[in-house]
């Protein structure tokens, strides 16, 4: 969830963070973004390229590499990722604890967008942790974004302090998205399937009415791949920072770096297989 410098504050359920390195990027800054196109569940998936390391500049390749695929049907969104992981780790053992503090995390963070050139204020984040399958989740406010989509069926009145983000965290009583974990040697997945239910009416298909097409998402991790001096044990205080579109920033925070979803049409997903 949070990498480099911040500053938080809480407020009531909702929290504010400070990015330190943050700042807006207009359009013409939006480059090498990535662009992944899911269909129906019943026709394939759709799958990310290499996910490169975030908080450089350029596109560096991680140690340890993931892979998300991404398709739809009438429940929701389905989103894997397959980890490579030479040290699975992660002490939060219950939904609501903080993930992204302790140990190996895959995250989602997505929303709908009223264009393909618009970048959400706000939007979901989605983080799962390895082995447990430990659940953070939170609707955030995300002042760097340009776009005013509201999409949540939960409402969130979280301020956006300017350079920065607040977020309303989701209820673990209350609907969420359905997670497995599974790991072997030197590999972890986490299967997420996120509800309709989450999402307004207008963003859902229903009937014969297709899905909201034009989404932002993006798709990172935490692991731990670099050994202690002089001794074979890994390091866990130094995560590799990786994701399939790079903020190239200390924060994932960055929407106007988010990747482009497409959730296509059932009659036009043959195309894609």
């Amino acid at each position: 969830m949070l990498s480099g410098q911040h500053k938080r504050q809480a407020v009531g359920k909702c929290w504010l963070f400070f990015l330190v390195t943050g700042k807006a990027l207009d359009i013409q800054q939006q480059q090498h973004i990535p662009e992944l196109s899911a269909p129906h569940c019943d026709e394939g998936w759709g799958a990310t390229g290499p996910y490169y390391i975030t908080d450089v500049p350029g596109h560096l390749l991680p140690v340890e590499q993931a892979v998300t695929r991404v398709c739809w049907n009438a429940s929701g969104l389905v989103i894997d990722t397959n980890n490579s992981d030479m040290d699975i780790w992660q002490s939060c053992q219950e939904c609501g604890c903080q993930n992204f503090n302790d140990g190996d995390v895959a995250e989602v963070f997505l929303a709908p967008v009223s264009s393909s050139s618009r970048s959400p204020s706000w939007y979901y984040e989605l983080d799962v942790g390895a082995i447990s399958g430990a659940f953070w989740g939170g609707v955030v406010h995300n002042s760097l974004g340009d776009d005013a989509l509201y999409s949540s069926s939960f409402p969130c009145s979280a301020t956006a302090p300017p350079g920065g983000f607040g977020s309303c965290e989701l209820n673990c009583s209350a609907l969420l998205p359905a997670v497995q974990v599974a790991r072997g040697q030197s590999w972890w997945t986490r299967s997420l399937q996120i509800p309709w239910a989450m999402f307004l009416e207008d963003y859902r298909p229903s009937g014969s009415a297709e899905p909201w097409p034009v989404w932002r998402a993006n798709f990172y991790r935490y692991s731990y791949p670099f050994k202690l001096p002089n001794s074979s044990d890994f390091d866990r205080n130094r995560a590799e920072l990786s994701g399939w579109s790079p903020t190239h920033d200390a924060s994932f925070h960055v929407p106007a770096h988010f990747g482009l979803l497409r959730l296509l049409p059932r009659a036009l997903a043959q195309a894609v297989v």
